[in-house]
């Protein structure tokens, strides 16, 4: 639908809506993380930050490995 020729509104289906609505809830659970995230590491230097990254993600991929190792036949 438009106004003067500029697009205001749009006719979706009752699916559409919901996985639309499903999208935004998303979109803002993500925001939130992340910036609950950023104030984890306020004043912290970028490259501190990023070593401490690391250490993580190689630590729950260490655990993930030997988690699998112990669940193969």
């Amino acid at each position: 639908m438009e106004k003067s020729g500029i697009p205001v509104a749009a006719l979706v289906s009752v699916d559409d809506l919901n996985r639309l609505n499903d999208l935004d809830r998303d979109w803002d659970e993500g925001t939130r993380a992340l910036e609950r995230f950023s104030e984890a590491f306020v004043g912290i230097p970028v490259e501190e930050a990023e070593a401490e990254i690391a250490r993580i993600i190689a630590e729950n991929r260490r655990r993930d490995a030997q988690q699998s190792a112990s669940f193969s036949p």
